[in-house]
Parts: C-alpha cells; sequence; structure tokens
C-alpha cells in the first residue's frame, strides 16, 4: 500500500508539468494560426455575419408584430368561433338591412 502511494505522490507532479506543457503548446499553436485554416475562418466569419443579419431582420419583425397584437386599434377580422355566433351576425346583418328600408 505504501508503494501505492509513494508513487501516486510521484505521478501527480509529472502529469501537472505535462499538463501545462500541452496548455502552452496549444496556445502557441493558435497563436501562429496553425489551428484552423484561414479560408475556414473567413467562411465561418460569413456565416456569422449573415446570421446577425438575419437576427437583425427578425428582431424588427417582432418589433412589428409586437405592435399589432397590442394595438388596440387594431382589429383583426376572424371568422365567428361557433354557430351562435355566426347566427347572430346573420340575425345582425338582417337588422341592419330592415333599418335602411
Amino acid at each position: 500500500m505504501g508503494v501505492i502511494v509513494a508513487i501516486i505522490g510521484v505521478c501527480i507532479p509529472i502529469v501537472a508539468i505535462l499538463g501545462n506543457y500541452v496548455s502552452e503548446y496549444q496556445k502557441a499553436k493558435l497563436e501562429a494560426g496553425n489551428g484552423i485554416p484561414s479560408q475556414k475562418v473567413l467562411e465561418l466569419e460569413k456565416k456569422i455575419d449573415a446570421v446577425l443579419a438575419e437576427n437583425h431582420d427578425l428582431k424588427k419583425r417582432l418589433v412589428n408584430v409586437e405592435m399589432i397584437v397590442t394595438d388596440e386599434s387594431f382589429q383583426v377580422a376572424l371568422p365567428p368561433k361557433n354557430e351562435e355566433d355566426e347566427l347572430r351576425v346573420k340575425i345582425e346583418e338582417l337588422m341592419k338591412l330592415k333599418n335602411k328600408q
């Protein structure tokens, strides 16, 4: 048991040193620009720009829809909800015609 503890005690610093080395290597690799090809970066930047433009357009549309929905003067013409409503609408139309005569 004591040997296992000693081996683990020695392995921990070695792993920490190797981890630091790998981390530094990856940072240097990214700074040098070898991590991602420049063509791929340009393609991704174009896609990001397109998504941002679409997001901006959708925000404008959402504002317009919110204005329509919350504006009390704007009324959406909806069909009657059931037969009783249809009957009521027909009666009102007939009453209007009768009053015009």
